[in-house]
């Protein structure tokens, strides 16, 4: 018995021998997920501002410019599965990072005591060039085919920019009349400030002459009804951070509707009429026409006020009043642009140029009086056209079709300091 309780206490030490000591489970190393250059904004003070950052296993750098290099170095992170954080005391402030990792991006917050900036990465070094691509929108009767000018950021704002009255091309051209391009030299302004912008040709123009009505089914509602599209694709889009309307001429009256149907952060309006349209016709016709073609086309907008319909109209006043765009031009007398602007609460930018020959100063200054919490600019030697040009008719007109001109450096500063 003895032997063999000898044997089984050999063997059991053999065994013994043999295993190999348990060793704690190493620890998951998530750093490769996270390690290397990331570029993206920041909202800071109500901006977007591009940042960069280098992360490795222990640290962590974040730099950004608004109007100097700021930095912050983070010498203890600590990596989880899909997140990073860490933290650093510094003039005697605790800052906090922390981010989370989803779809290749780190969406995450960085925060001084109190205050908290969201920001949104994505790998690479930041090299920030400008793109256009198509932003197309579903509206009545089909697609509207709209570009997008974006800085290559992962999240930005983005501003609408709304045509004015006539065959009005994205790049702010009336067709078939030569090239300002005024919308365009915005756009390239905006996007200089890290600031996206979509434009477009109005519908029944250009990329959009598919989506033209019969012209007698045409309103000015169509219109309207268009941006608002546009805003609400533009909200689910998560590469805009907020969405703005810029509207000019006539579309600073689209802008206007626009903003009390749909939530938006900023709006300017840019030589828009601070009267109902009827009113701004009578205006503008008066110089231009002897006394019995005034007298009809004075009859002929108070019928459309009414509701009633011009069937015999004389040639030199068929262009604005034919019976095919009648329903049109009285859509369009409905709306007062003063008791739109009155209702709105959005951040309100209203500018106007002295050498506008269209549309006043006065008329900014109506919109002003309507809306007293808007910011108001009127621009020595500004035009319609939003460009530098004197008072003198010819001199004046020849800037509507000189692409070479830039916009107004005044009208610049003025937006600039609106989106800061």
């Amino acid at each position: 018995m003895k032997k063999y309780v000898v044997v089984i206490m050999a063997l059991l030490l053999l065994i013994g021998c043999t295993q190999k000591p348990i060793e704690p489970p190493t620890k998951e190393d998530y750093t490769k997920e996270f390690i290397g250059d990331w570029h993206g904004t920041m909202r800071l003070q109500g901006k977007d501002v591009p940042i960069e950052a280098y992360l490795t296993p222990e640290t962590a750098e974040i730099s950004w410019t608004t109007k100097e290099q700021q930095k912050a170095k983070f010498s203890q992170i600590t990596y989880e599965e899909n997140s990073i954080s860490g933290s650093i005391i510094r003039d005697e402030q605790e800052i906090d990072v922390e981010a989370v990792l989803k779809d290749n991006r780190l969406e995450g917050t960085y925060r001084v005591s109190e205050e908290s900036y969201p920001f949104t990465l994505v790998r690479g070094e930041l090299e920030i060039d400008s793109k256009e691509e198509p932003f197309n929108v579903s509206v009545k009767g089909g697609e509207l085919t709209t570009t997008l000018l974006s800085p290559q950021l992962p999240r930005l704002p983005v501003y609408i920019i709304i045509g004015g009255s006539g065959p009005t091309t994205k790049d702010g051209n009336t067709e078939g009349m030569g090239k300002n391009n005024s919308y365009l030299q915005l756009a390239e302004v905006l996007a200089e400030d890290n600031i996206a912008s979509i434009r477009f040709d109005k519908r029944g123009v250009g990329d959009n002459r598919q989506l033209g009505l019969a012209e007698e089914r045409m309103t000015f509602v169509d219109f309207i009804d268009d941006v608002v599209a546009i805003v609400e694709a533009a909200k689910k889009d998560e590469r805009f951070s907020e969405v703005n309307l810029i509207g000019h001429s006539e579309g600073s009256l689209i802008a206007f509707n626009v903003a009390q149907q749909q939530s938006v952060n900023r709006l300017i309006s840019l030589a828009g009429a601070g009267r109902p349209i009827d009113e701004v016709l009578l205006e503008q016709l008066k110089p231009r026409l002897d006394s019995k073609l005034m007298h009809e086309a004075q009859i002929i907008i108070e019928k459309l006020k009414q509701g009633e319909r011009v069937d015999v109209v004389s040639e030199p006043l068929k262009i604005l009043f034919r019976p095919s765009v009648q329903p049109y031009m009285a859509s369009w007398m409905r709306l007062n642009p003063q008791e739109t602007i009155a209702d709105l609460t959005v951040p309100l930018l209203v500018v106007n140029g002295t050498t506008d020959l269209q549309v006043p100063p006065t008329d900014a200054e109506l919109l002003k009086q309507a809306q007293p919490k808007a910011k108001l600019a009127i621009i020595e030697g500004m035009n319609h056209v939003l460009k530098e040009a004197p008072a003198e008719l010819e001199a004046n007109r020849k800037t509507y079709t000189d692409d070479t001109l830039p916009l107004h450096p005044k009208l610049i500063e003025e937006i600039e300091a609106f989106i800061e």
